[in-house]
Parts: C-alpha cells; sequence; structure tokens
C-alpha cells in the first residue's frame, strides 16, 4: 500500500524533494581563538574561560582566528553574544573577516545571551575572522561594561 502511495507521488510530480542545507564553513573551537588586547599590558584581560565556555572581553580587543572559506560568496555569520551594561549602554562589537568588515559596529539587544546575524560576501581561502570589542567602560565599583563570545557559525547562503 506505502509503495502504491508513493509511485502516485511521484507519477504525478507531487513528491517534495528534501530541503537543501546550507554549508556550514568549519570553524576552529572558541577555546583556539587568540586573545589581542586593544593596548599593552591588557593580554590577562581577555581570552577563552573553559569554566564558563565562553571567550570574555574584559577591555577592549579581539578573538582572532584563521578560517578557510571554502568557497567565494555569500554567508551568514552568526555569534552568540552576552555582555554586561555600564552607564546604560550595552557592548559594541564589530566583525570582520580577511578584508570584508561584516558589521562595522553593532549594539546588543540585551545583556542575556543572544544570537547576532549578518550576511557578507565573503572571498575564498585561508583568512582571519575577528571579532572585537568596542566600547569597553570601568569605573572601579561603579560599572564594568563587558563582551562574551558564546559561539559563532558561518554558513554558505
Amino acid at each position: 500500500m506505502w509503495l502504491r502511495f508513493w509511485i502516485v507521488l511521484f507519477a504525478t510530480g507531487l513528491a517534495l524533494e528534501a530541503p537543501v542545507l546550507a554549508e556550514e564553513v568549519k570553524l576552529p573551537p572558541l577555546s583556539d581563538f587568540q586573545w589581542k588586547p586593544a593596548f599593552e599590558g591588557a593580554q590577562e584581560l581577555g581570552g577563552y574561560d573553559p569554566a564558563e565556555q565562553r571567550f570574555y572581553f574584559y577591555t577592549n580587543g579581539s578573538a582572532v582566528a584563521e578560517i578557510n572559506i571554502p568557497e567565494a560568496g555569500e554567508y551568514t555569520i552568526t555569534i552568540e553574544a552576552s555582555c554586561t551594561e555600564a552607564e546604560k549602554e550595552l557592548a559594541k562589537f564589530r566583525i570582520r573577516c580577511g578584508e570584508t568588515e561584516v558589521v562595522k559596529e553593532h549594539t546588543c539587544t540585551a545583556e542575556e545571551c543572544k544570537k547576532y546575524s549578518f550576511t557578507a560576501r565573503l572571498t575564498a581561502g585561508k583568512q582571519k575572522l575577528e571579532i572585537t570589542f568596542l566600547n569597553d567602560a570601568y569605573k572601579e565599583n561603579e560599572y564594568d561594561r563587558n563582551f562574551f563570545l558564546h559561539a559563532i557559525r558561518i554558513q554558505k547562503k
């Protein structure tokens, strides 16, 4: 009976094709990203925290890794990020992939972890992926704005 059902579907053209899944770029784990502080003497103010399983930015700086984009084209870059607010302002970040500025400046919309997606045309080959915290603010015993990167995903559109 089921065989007859499938034959009728295919014969009448009603069969649905399986959805094509977007090709995901293989990225290194966050623990392999390198911390590049914005100024000398800030090496301990950023990096990967294995207990929290996230990359922390306690000052301005970047998380950088070399990645390989398999072919030129349009990609969706999604990060999962959280932050702490200071002086009524949330964290701002920038994303670059090779020579492409994916987003020049984007403000988190909440302190809790959220997904932020951007579309960019990327070139093929090995290049640096760089996520940068832009607006650190700190005053002892008053406020401390920080940025936290929980995940990164790149998919071909």
